[in-house]
């Protein structure tokens, strides 16, 4: 889940469902209302977003202000013509109030840290588009755990465009449907009391999601019409064109409420996204019920994906390219990147770096889709400089 392979797979497949979508509207109305997803709009929007990284890349500390590139685009190794840009202060942030990229960049994000709600009760979401999971405003790292207390009703804010594509569920095992687990609904579902999910909050508890749209949420006495509110129109809304989704929430946005009742035999639970699996987070009750449910099976040790391999963690890449070094001869055989390597665990590093990209840039001409390709070679490349920054961090 964390490799930059399923980042090149996630990128076009949002192009293929945009393109498509936007054919069924000149089919409906003859009109073409596809402006976000021209070639030519794509286009630039790609190549912006590629300056913006290679910029980051070139200038330490660029990327706390440069709102279209990631927070942790680390700073770049020096060349003949320009010497790598020093290292600021770990403990310094930019205007917008992230963590320099200098502190960041030698270490991955880190996954499932404690989380309180803000004053309001309320979790104010986003989506880390590198690392594929949900974070929160004011809580470190991605897939952060929420704490919540039973009798308060909070509140999951997704205003940030970042959500667009990403609606926000809640079940008693990681993924919800995807998984064919037990979802908090009302009424709670009778899956609930099998062997294999025992989550029953209770008899008559009332524990289910109300989704909100533009301030207007459903109530448990009209739960989920499928019409007017509920997830059978929270969902589809998400799945329709950015420009539509932002315009459909209004001032008001999306957000989703949801309150643990005092009776609740209910001590943990997930949030996930409706559209894409693998994107769980665990909700941990503080003040339980004294027989409170334990869930039948915990969150997998690798949900998140495999640890670090130790070659990894040597070259401070953490992103798992260690086969590319043990098995060199396999992905790039009789291939040297480096002239006249040294062998050092730099030396090392870049060769297994650059064997990587390599292998990742082989990819099939798709005739039907030429953006995928450009995309499909484009990611590893520049994803290679980002590897190529964290090494130079680590051994300069």
């Amino acid at each position: 889940p964390r490799s930059s392979n399923r980042r090149g797979r996630y990128i076009e497949v949002l192009i293929i469902e945009q393109e498509e979508r936007g054919a069924n509207t000149i089919e409906q109305t003859g009109v073409d209302d596809r402006r976000p997803t021209t070639n030519e709009t794509k286009m630039k929007t790609m190549m912006m977003l590629t300056t913006w990284m290679m910029l980051c890349l070139l200038l330490n500390g660029a990327c706390a202000q440069a709102p279209p590139t990631p927070q942790d685009a680390p700073a770049a190794p020096a060349t003949e013509d320009a010497p790598a840009a020093p290292a600021a202060d770990a403990g310094d942030q930019g205007a917008s109030g992230a963590v320099d990229s200098a502190e960041t960049a030698e270490k991955p994000e880190t996954i499932g840290e404690d989380c309180l709600p803000n004053e309001n009760n309320e979790f104010v979401f986003k989506v880390n588009l590198w690392e594929y999971q949900y974070e929160v405003e004011g809580c470190e790292g991605v897939a952060p755990t929420l704490k919540i207390k039973r009798g308060v009703e909070y509140t999951f804010v997704q205003e940030d465009v970042s959500n667009w594509y990403h609606p926000l569920g809640l079940a008693y095992y990681p993924d919800g449907a995807h998984d064919g687990v037990p979802e908090l609904e009302e009424p709670t579902p009778a899956e609930c009391d099998e062997e294999d999910y025992m989550c029953n909050p209770g008899e008559g508890v009332q524990q289910a999601p109300l989704y909100c749209i533009n301030n207007n949420c459903e109530t448990y006495e009209d739960w989920n019409n499928g019409v007017t509110s509920g997830l059978d129109v929270y969902e589809p809304v998400f799945q329709r064109p950015e420009d539509q989704w932002v315009e459909e929430g209004g001032e008001g946005s999306y957000a989703v409420k949801i309150t643990i009742p005092e009776d609740s035999k209910t001590a943990e639970f997930y949030y996930f996204c409706h559209i894409h699996s693998g994107m769980s987070g665990k909700m941990i009750v503080e003040d339980p019920a004294p027989d409170a449910n334990q869930l039948v099976t915990p969150l997998a040790a690798d949900y998140y994906g495999p640890p670090p391999e130790e070659f990894d963690v040597a070259c401070g890449t953490f992103d798992n390219v260690t086969m590319f070094h043990t098995e060199k001869d396999k992905y790039c055989p009789d291939m040297t990147f480096v002239c006249d390597p040294t062998g050092t665990p730099f030396s090392q590093c870049m060769e297994a770096i650059d064997c990587k990209m390599n292998a990742e840039m082989r990819v099939k001409e798709k005739e039907d889709n030429k953006l995928a390709l450009f995309m499909e070679q484009m990611i590893p490349h520049h994803w290679n400089a980002i590897l190529m920054s964290r090494i130079a961090l680590k051994h300069s």
